[in-house]
């Protein structure tokens, strides 16, 4: 086996993209593009390193599987692989892809803490502006940005991936030939919740509650902005089975 490791743009770097008149300079999903290259790389030069280009796996967790999830569905890296593993994410989730609205308003909001913003927020000259911004105070300013607003993901109705993910699987645009593996860590994310609830971690030493546990699930819904009841919905599916009685291994 020969492993690749690739690197690629993150973020705003990696995925920032202004409105369609812009589209063409400033494509987004850079960080996609990183990848399709890489992938090229590999194609023409695997038999050179003992490695075969007709039998290439790509591979990536959480972001890294919405990543890959994206080469399955884009047809521009059609044949440049042959499996793919996806663990923990995928581009049809609620943060694996974004739309050209939604990319737009992270723009704006990006470009305003910049200072890059335009009195008619001409998509051009505020990109010219933050492309002359230091790296370090660029990422400093996506670091104060909202939460949700952080997340930069690649962008659907682009060259890349023409619609959104859902769209594509539904009516068959994708990769059929590429056999796939998918799965989930455990406890993915929790990370994240154990920030904001220190004592639902299971070192924490507290006893932990039925409450907790529908608490940690209903801010992470409304954290990325699912409305009230789809949120209430979310954790009943989860916690529907519970009761004040359940043990804690359970609850865990």
């Amino acid at each position: 086996m020969v492993v690749v490791t690739v690197n690629y743009r993150l973020g705003a770097l990696g995925f920032l993209i202004g409105d369609d008149d812009d589209a063409g300079k400033h494509p987004g999903n850079l960080g996609l593009y990183d990848i399709e290259l890489a992938l090229k790389y590999v194609s023409l030069n695997a038999e050179h390193f003992g490695g075969d280009a007709q039998n290439v796996t790509i591979f990536g967790e959480s972001a890294g599987a919405m990543s890959v999830s994206s080469m399955m569905l884009s047809p521009r890296t059609r044949g440049l692989f042959r499996r793919a593993i996806l663990q923990s994410g995928a581009a049809n989730s609620f943060i694996g892809s974004q739309s050209r609205q939604v990319s737009w308003r992270k723009f704006v909001a990006l470009a305003t803490m910049l200072g890059c913003e335009t009195l008619n927020l001409n998509s051009t000259a505020a990109m010219r502006c933050l492309e002359e911004k230091d790296v370090v105070e660029l990422q400093n300013s996506v670091n104060r940005m909202s939460d949700i607003s952080q997340y930069f993901e690649p962008t659907y109705g682009t060259d890349f991936l023409p619609e959104s993910p859902v769209k594509l699987l539904k009516t068959g645009r994708f990769n059929h030939q590429t056999d796939l593996l998918f799965g989930v860590n455990r406890d993915e994310g929790a990370g994240g919740v154990y920030r904001i609830l220190p004592d639902i971690r299971p070192d924490s030493g507290k006893h932990l509650t039925l409450f907790m546990v529908k608490a940690a699930i209903l801010m992470m819904m409304t954290g990325f902005r699912f409305s009230p009841l789809q949120a209430e919905e979310v954790v009943y599916w989860y916690t529907r089975k519970f009761n004040n009685q359940t043990s804690q291994e359970d609850l865990r």
